[in-house]
């Protein structure tokens, strides 16, 4: 994906007049927007994405009462993380893992389940 985003970056700065860095800057902002519209995942993926990459978890898809959210537990009672959606598939809230909700993993003992759900949101945030 990188090598994609570089080479549209590259042939868009090509085409643009001024100086090579302040060209590429712009051209590389305007492939990542180009290549993130591509491959937009939908909450379904996600909620796939997530199950595959994260062992001993429970991935619930849950669409009621006009929210949209998948609700990732371990164990009884154990909410390793609750992400919500609108209508179009975009992430509704925080997309960074501060410290205070990785203290609190890890007192709870889910401190590595926390930090994979959050690369998954990375990757497609």
């Amino acid at each position: 994906m990188m090598k994609k985003v570089m080479v549209k970056a590259v042939a868009m700065a090509k085409k643009m007049e001024g100086d090579w860095i302040a060209r590429m800057a712009l051209a590389l902002k305007a492939a990542w927007a180009m290549v993130k519209k591509e491959t937009k995942a939908t909450m379904q993926e996600v909620a796939e994405m997530i199950k595959e990459r994260v062992n001993g978890v429970q991935v619930n898809v849950w669409e009621r009462y006009g929210k949209r959210r998948i609700y990732v537990n371990k164990g009884f009672r154990n909410n390793v993380a609750m992400l919500e959606f609108d209508e179009n598939d975009n992430l509704i809230g925080d997309t960074k893992l501060d410290a205070m909700d990785l203290f609190g993993a890890r007192q709870a003992g889910w401190e590595e389940e926390l930090i994979a759900v959050y690369d998954v949101i990375e990757e497609v945030a």
